[in-house]
Order: structure tokens, then sequence, then C-alpha cells
């Protein structure tokens, strides 16, 4: 009778599609001679009871029903046998660890569980629980946003002896040669949950300390070493390590990529020309009107306004095809007023400017802004009011993704919309065209806090705290800017659409970590940010290349110290 089970070492352990990524990782590198702990592997076709129960909820029940569906289905007692004879070598307390083959891609990061301290009589209880942990409503939700099918979610489960670390922690293999170590005393799962800072040191590729302590220098120079052995050996460059009695453990390793996001600029940088507060009301225009909607209907008359545009609570009453045409006439005729000209010529001189400050050199642009007379405010509130009767139209409820989907709509294609065509959906926002900008102008007035570089890029948007979100169920959208005081697991749905993250604390070698990397979120760790006071969400600008974050809030006009520090508890 054929084998239900694998050793590391056996035929079969070093396909993905059999043990799971990370298993057949560690099997390839065991087969090099890299130093790995035994194991045995329950291969992904054993879930397939799991998926086909889960799979046959989902087309009529919810997140949860599936998630009970796939709780249901236990490991045979025959599997079991078979897992506990050939982990007869091999002394208990277990970890037991899920290994799916969509652990290959960094969005996956952290995305499932793993059971410690595991006895042989408890083996049934983990291996199910690393089953249903694919059938969570976070996972579900993970590959709905990635185009996943459940069918997919299937995997496997890994059992090895559970260390008792001295020390652990992950390693990157740069470019250029040297390993960027993140360490932690002790056990690997706070560090990997996001609950410790840890430390960090850089060996350079001929063995030299470029930072860290000296006298861990002997132990980190095997962890630099052994990184290079798997990036030799597999082509990865992130590596998980233990140290127990002295020896160094690969416990995981995986290729980390950056994600390339459409859209995505590093920060601008036009020194003092974006430091005024046209600068600043313009990038508050920007950043609340984002989308092709904002950039016809308001944001051509709305720069030279010296109040903030808002939409009222009541519309104008007009039916939302009319009130649409009305809003795009009005607005046209307001553009008009404010540039001069005919609406054709003012719409492409405002286009021209509006472009010119999204460019290189936005100093001229903002000089033509500061000459513009205002608009005036009962025609610019006809264009709001149907504008509001067009979003109740389209069902937008109040939901800041509802709202920055409406927005990020073409006029023409919201017309359609309005005659029955369904408009295009999209479960991610990506980065809008006046983001850069929005960032170069907090990043100019804004008061600068200094943290980790963690994940490069630049991001901006409204600050969104995870404390207020927890304690008053509030819920983010649009693109915005997360505030955590750790990055913990619990953040990586709230992610799809940020512009960023900064938390207080924690580590650049949390799971979260390599999931914000392979999304492409600009990411700060251990930033000096105090938490946000009130229902203040100033802008925020990332900057994850040098690690800072600049704050900007509603009353700020270039005196950072003081406007910045208002919108701070004490």
């Amino acid at each position: 009778m054929s084998s239900r089970c694998y050793h590391l070492s056996g035929a079969g352990a070093t396909d993905p599609a059999v043990a799971g990524a990370k298993a057949a990782g560690l099997a390839r590198a065991y087969a090099v001679g890299l130093p790995v702990l035994p194991g045995v592997i329950v291969p992904v076709s054993e879930s397939r009871g799991v998926v086909d129960a889960v799979t046959s909820t989902l087309g009529h029940g919810s997140d949860g029903t599936a998630r009970l569906a796939a709780m249901d289905v236990h490991p045979d007692d025959a599997l079991l046998a078979e897992l506990r004879e050939q982990l007869s070598g091999i002394d208990p307390p277990y970890i037991v660890r899920s290994s799916s083959p969509l652990e290959a891609d960094g969005t996956w990061s952290g995305a499932f569980s793993s059971f410690h301290g595991i006895a042989p009589d408890e083996l049934g209880i983990a291996v199910r629980g690393c089953w249903g942990s694919a059938f969570a409503p976070a996972v579900l939700d993970r590959a709905r946003r990635t185009g996943t099918d459940p069918g997919r979610l299937g995997l496997a489960v890994l059992v090895q002896p559970e260390l008792n670390p001295d020390l652990g922690g992950t390693a990157r293999l740069t470019a250029d040669g040297s390993v960027r170590i993140t360490a932690t005393d002790g056990p690997l799962r706070p560090l990997m949950a996001g609950h410790v800072d840890g430390w960090q040191a850089t060996v350079a590729g001929d063995g030299t300390m470029i930072t860290g302590t000296l006298d861990d220098g002997p132990l980190l120079r095997q962890v630099a070493e052994l990184a290079r052995d798997v990036g030799a050996a597999l082509g990865h460059n992130l590596i998980e390590w233990a140290v127990a009695a002295g020896e160094v453990t690969l416990l995981q390793s995986m290729r980390s990529r950056d994600a390339v996001v459409a859209g995505s600029s590093r920060a601008a940088c036009h020194g003092g020309a974006l430091g005024g507060p046209i600068a600043l009301r313009v990038a508050r225009l920007a950043e609340r009107y984002a989308g092709e909607l904002g950039d016809e209907l308001v944001l051509p008359w709305a720069i030279a306004a010296s109040w903030m545009p808002e939409l009222p609570d009541e519309g104008s009453g007009a039916e939302p095809s009319e009130a649409l045409a009305a809003a795009r006439a009005l607005a046209a005729q307001l553009t008009a007023r404010v540039w001069g000209g005919s609406p054709r010529a003012a719409a492409s001189r405002a286009g021209d400017v509006l472009r010119q400050l999204r460019g290189d050199d936005p100093a001229a642009a903002l000089e033509t802004v500061a000459e513009l007379p205002g608009p005036a405010p009962d025609e610019a509130a006809g264009v709001l009011a149907h504008l509001a009767t067009v979003r109740r139209a389209m069902g937008v409820d109040g939901s800041a993704d509802a709202e920055t989907a409406f927005w990020r709509l073409a006029p023409g294609v919201l017309a359609r919309a309005l005659a029955g065509e369904p408009p295009p959906r999209t479960s991610r926002f990506g980065v809008e065209r006046w983001e850069p900008f929005v960032h170069g102008v907090v990043s100019a007035v804004g008061e600068r806090y200094a943290g980790t570089a963690a994940v490069p890029g630049a991001g901006a948007g409204r600050a969104c705290q995870w404390e207020d979100m927890r304690e008053r169920g509030l819920l983010p959208g649009g693109r915005y800017v997360l505030l955590a005081p750790e990055p913990e697991p619990a953040l990586g749905p709230l992610l799809w659409n940020a512009a960023g993250l900064v938390t207080r604390a924690g580590s650049t070698g949390a799971h979260l970590i390599e999931f914000a990397r392979s999304i492409g979120v600009p990411t700060v760790v251990g930033c000096d940010l105090p938490r946000l006071s009130g229902d203040e969400r100033p802008l925020l600008a990332v900057d994850g290349e040098r690690g800072t974050v600049s704050v900007a809030g509603d009353g700020h006009l270039g005196a950072p110290a003081s406007a910045a520090a208002a919108i701070f508890t004490t």
C-alpha cells in the first residue's frame, strides 16, 4: 500500500504542488545539506475533502458558513496512524505548520496557521486546524482580491520537532551581497506576529559587520552565510532562522519581490515650491476628489476657492441623468468665470495648469493659481448639489470605498451607468495621479517623524487609525495611510487600498511586512508618531525608502511643529 505521508527527504517532497511551497523549499534545502529539521508532510491532496466541502458551501452560504464546513472535515484514523508512525523517530512536542502552494508569493505571507507544542495525540486537531485556516474569512477575502479560485486553497501540513530557540528571526539577501538580519531573543512568534521590535544587523558580503553588536557577530555571520547558501541553492532571498544550542537552523525560505504598482512614484522633490498654503489647499482638494470625475467637474474651479467644497447631504432634486448634465454645464460655466474665456478655452487652460502642478516644476502653476479669482459660492453650491444627487443615485451609501469609486468614474462612464450600464468594479484602488503631488506637499509643510524603513515606496493619504477602527467600529476606505501600534496580522485585510502603513512599534521581520511588500504598500515601522486625537484625519506622507512620515493637519499652514502638535493626544 502506498504511503499517504512523506518525509522531507522522500520522493515528491520537493514538489510545491504536493508539499506546498514552505515544505518543498525545506525539502530542497535538506537535499543539498543545509541545516533543516527533519519532518513529515501530509500532502496537499489530503485536504481535498475540505476544499470540496467549502467550495460546495460558498455558492449559497457566507464565509463564516464556509469556515464551519471546513472545520467539519477531520483527518481519518488511517492517515493519523501513518503520520504518527512516520514521526516515531522524531521526539515531540511538534510544530504543525501549514504549507500552501500559494506561499511562494509573498501575498500569502502569514495567511495560514501553525500550531505549537503539539503532542502525538493532538495531531488530528492540529492538522484539522491547518486545513481550516485556509478558509478563514480573511483568507477568502485575500483570495477574492487576488483572483484566486477557492479550489486552490488546499494545503499540505508539515510536522517537525519544535525548537526552543535562544535567538531567531529573518535574514534578507540583498543585491549587493549584504544580508540584513532582524532578530529577537527566544521564540520567533512574537517577532513574526509584529508584537516585538527585535533588533537589526547587517553583514557585508565579505563577512564584515556593518551594523549590529560585535558580541553576536559570529552567530550573525553564520546566519548571513546560511542566507547566501539558500540563495545559491534555491534562488530564495528571504529566510527565517533560529539558533538553539549554538546551532543555526533554517525554518523557512522564499523568493521575496517588491510589487510593481501601476502609477506608483517616488516622493516628489520640489523644495520650497510646495511649501505654501495654496499648495496644501490644492493637495487637500486633490485627495478629497481624487479621480476623473473630480478632475473634470470640481478641481478646475475649486483650486481657486479659499474654502473646501463639500457635497451637501441633500441633492438638487433633479432627475439623476439631468443632474449630471446640469453639473457638467454649471462646472464648465464656473471654470470659465475663474479662468476667463470660453468654457472650452478655460477647460483647456485649467487642464494645462493642473498637469503642470503634477509635473516636475509646479512653482509657476501655483503662481497662476494664486492669481485666480475665487468661484462664487452659490454657483459652486449648484454644482455640488447636482453631484450629490448623482452620488445618491449611484447607491453611494457614505462608505469611503463607494465614495472613492464614485469620484474615480469618468463623467461619460457615469452617464452610461445612470442609463443602466454597470460601471467597472475594482477590488483595489491603485495610485491616483495626484498622489505624488500630495506626497510632495505634505513632505514640504508637515511635521516629520522618524522610523525604520520597512517597505520602499512613497504614498500619501488621509490618516486612518487602527485603534479608532477597533474602538468605534470605523472602517477605512479609498486610499488612506493606516496607523497602528504594531504590524499585527489582523491588519492584512486593511492594506489592499492603503497608500501606506505606519506602526509605532514592531519589526521589519513581521509577516505583515512581507505581505505589504508583495502588494506595494510603502511601510515605516517603529515610528515615533503619537496617537491621533479626536476625529482628526490629517494628510500623511510615507517615505518607505528613508523611513520617515510627514503629517499635515487641517489647520496646517506651514508652521509644522505647532500645527501638527494640535492633532495628537498628550
